[in-house]
């Protein structure tokens, strides 16, 4: 079972990669298009798309590095059997790989970016996460 730290922690953990330039332009983008979507919930072909791909299988890759990264910078184990991406989101299928598998933000990462302001809301729009 994955322990998944506070909010806080990742607040600080992003913020530092953000600094030093850890997280790419376009794991960035696909953070932002995450956290704005309804219930901060996109599937891997809906975050395709943010990136311009023909297929999902980049972002398996590079978003994945991204949760790989998180993962290492917040001390965090990741199951066997788990993605990378477990370190900020959870997975609608067994297999994340699958085109229509949904990526929703985990409630902790939703609370940092909250605080973090990086990406604000349109006036009136809220998140049901």
């Amino acid at each position: 079972m994955l322990q998944v730290p506070p909010s806080e922690r990742y607040e600080q953990v992003l913020r530092r990669m953000r600094t030093a330039k850890v997280i790419t332009d376009q794991q960035w983008w696909w953070l932002r298009a995450n956290y704005l979507a309804p219930g901060s919930a996109l599937t891997t072909m809906d975050l395709a798309r943010v990136a311009k791909y023909e297929t999902h299988h980049g972002v398996n890759r590079w978003y994945g590095q991204l949760g790989f990264d998180l993962a290492r910078k917040l001390g965090l184990e990741i199951p066997a059997e788990a993605p990378f991406a477990s370190a900020f989101a959870t997975f609608s299928a067994d297999d994340p790989d699958r085109p229509e598998t949904v990526w929703t933000l985990r409630p902790e990462v939703v609370a940092a970016l909250d605080r973090l302001a990086w990406f604000p809301r349109p006036p009136g729009a809220h998140n049901a996460a």
